[in-house]
């Protein structure tokens, strides 16, 4: 959709795409498809199971979407706000700016170069990886403390 266009709860099923341009998706739900913000599109509420892609390009801008195991938000250029990621990964790169991200446990976040993610809090189980190029601020990462072993 173009600028000035909208769409409301729409499923995008295996192979099909839905293309964000300038207008706004709202709850969106991705089950194998794609769905690609550019050039000041916005995407809100936008669900990524398994098998589907959100490409976050050029202006875009992406909250409050949730990725699920085997989804993954690639934002490269735009900005992705409030993600959750339930086991699905994130990549961050090339411009692309990636705030108040939750990654729980068996989700991943990847900042790579040119990529920059602030404000991240990672649970017990939850991966952050920051490649050369790639910028992280005030992260917060949360591990589950090893049980002490008690001596006989």
């Amino acid at each position: 959709m173009y600028s000035g266009g909208s769409a409301v709860s729409t499923t995008v099923q295996n192979n099909g795409s839905q293309s964000v341009d300038g207008g706004t998706s709202l709850s969106a739900t991705l089950n194998g498809g794609t769905q690609v913000i550019a050039s000041g599109g916005q995407a809100s509420n936008t669900v990524i199971n398994s098998g589907g892609i959100q490409a976050d390009q050029a202006t875009g801008v992406a909250i409050d979407t949730t990725v699920s195991a085997g989804g993954q938000q690639n934002v490269s250029g735009g900005l992705a706000s409030a993600t959750v990621l339930a086991g699905g990964a994130q990549s961050v790169v090339a411009g692309g700016v990636a705030v108040s991200t939750t990654v729980s446990s068996a989700g991943s976040q990847t900042i790579g170069n040119g990529g920059t993610a602030s404000s991240t809090a990672a649970a017990s189980g939850g991966l952050v990886t920051v490649t050369s190029g790639g910028t992280s601020m005030d992260a917060t990462i949360t591990a589950v403390p090893s049980k002490p072993s008690l001596a006989a």
